[in-house]
């Protein structure tokens, strides 16, 4: 038996450091100081990567602590919710390696356009709220789902910081690839993996 104030701490920890970094990105949108990306690992970016470490913590933490405890159907949610980590883990390693590590743990670099990119302007963040799906549907628990939905407003928001800086750093470039190229995923992602695939 889990004693329920351990939950408690956990699915806490997990939600204050998703909402703590959301804010952090909000904040870097509507008072133009930048938290991400920091472009170069100093404080800003030990912070990031600490907090989120605390998210993923609470995340699969609450999913471990409080697994099957809510009454969605089983054995369907299982399976979906592998099915969505799978795929989510998969296309966000790959997105990773197409970007590369370095950018992706917000340093400077180039902008890229191609591969995953070509789809979404940021398929790191698309497959990761992926993943977070999964995780909160195998688990099919209340706690887990607290969690995620930090997690989901810290992703959804990051992008929104990050948008100004890459108009400073890329210029027309990044002006002309964010015209082509929907923030997340749209009928133009729609269309482009269809044509892909023929």
């Amino acid at each position: 038996m889990v004693e329920p104030m351990n939950l408690e701490i956990l699915t806490g920890v997990g939600v204050g450091a998703s909402l703590t970094v959301a804010a952090a990105m909000v904040a870097s949108r509507a008072i133009r100081y930048r938290f991400w990306p920091p472009g170069e690992r100093d404080w800003r970016w030990w912070t990031y990567v600490g907090l989120g470490c605390l998210a993923t913590v609470g995340l699969l933490g609450t999913a471990y602590l409080d697994w099957n405890a809510f009454a969605l159907p089983r054995p369907g949610t299982l399976v979906a919710g592998g099915g969505l980590l799978a795929v989510g883990i998969t296309g966000f390693l790959g997105a990773t390696f197409d970007l590369g590590v370095e950018e992706t743990s917000g340093m400077s670099g180039e902008l890229r356009t191609g591969g995953y990119y070509r789809y979404t302007r940021n398929p790191q963040i698309v497959f990761l709220l992926v993943s977070v799906s999964g995780v909160v549907l195998a688990a099919n628990s209340l706690a887990a789902l607290a969690v995620g939905a930090g997690t989901v407003v810290w992703l959804v928001t990051m992008p929104f910081a990050e948008e100004p800086w890459l108009r400073q750093q890329y210029g027309t470039e990044y002006e002309a690839y964010r015209r082509e190229v929907p923030r997340f995923v749209g009928l133009r992602t729609l269309s482009r993996l269809r044509g892909s695939s023929e």
